[in-house]
């Protein structure tokens, strides 16, 4: 999967905020990372290439189709099959139960057996709370959940914005040895926003807000 941002400028960034938007930035099939400090436009960044926002400058092109071009059929396919996301705020149904909001996505795609979501439930150490609701867990735990969630279906990208700013060291590592295995396996990428760690994963690419 190719995308292509060109001389692609939200609204509300100032063309000396950031060097990223004044360029063609093309990912093809790697792995890219994006710093930043906080208020400087990775989340911005994330709504353009998840298709969460089309008030911007410039051109977005996904193998070579303009964003704007996407009906939302088409959206709908690229994010049920193309493109996954961790998104900053989660977006979590904090009524639901952890496990209901992972099995919600995978009614959707059916990409994991049961037993298979059991097993990452394990392995990031979210087993006991498998049947608490969201709302009653830590914003780590959280965060866990929506990775889970996030591997729930067929990508070409993952897209995530600061998946591990509240994660101690040990889950960290646990999350991003689980991420390598995804990629390697699916044959797929990710797009990393945090702000100033890579996390120990590997990026073909940098860039700097």
């Amino acid at each position: 999967m190719i995308l292509l941002l060109q001389n692609s400028k939200p609204n509300h960034i100032h063309t000396d905020q950031s060097d990223i938007w004044l360029n063609t930035v093309s990912f093809e099939n790697e792995n890219i990372l994006i710093c930043a400090p906080s208020g400087t436009g990775k989340t911005s960044i994330f709504n353009i290439l998840y298709l969460n926002d089309n008030q911007f400058e410039g051109s977005y092109l996904i193998n070579g189709t303009t964003s704007n071009e996407l009906d939302d059929t088409a959206i709908s396919n690229l994010r049920t099959n193309g493109i996954s996301a961790i998104f900053q705020d989660l977006k979590l149904f904090e009524e639901l139960s952890l496990l209901d909001n992972i099995l919600l996505k995978n009614q959707l795609t059916e990409h994991y057996s049961k037993d298979q979501i059991d097993q990452l439930i394990d392995q990031l150490g979210l087993k006991e709370q498998t049947h608490q609701s969201v709302k009653t867990l830590s914003h780590g735990q959280r965060q866990r959940v929506c990775f889970i969630r996030a591997l729930c279906q067929p990508f070409d990208y993952i897209i995530m914005d600061e998946p591990f700013s509240h994660l101690d060291t040990a889950n960290i590592k646990v999350m991003t040895e689980i991420l390598k295995e995804e990629l390697e396996y699916r044959n797929a990428n990710m797009i990393l926003l945090s702000l100033e760690q890579d996390y120990g994963l590997a990026f073909h690419k940098t860039y700097h807000l």
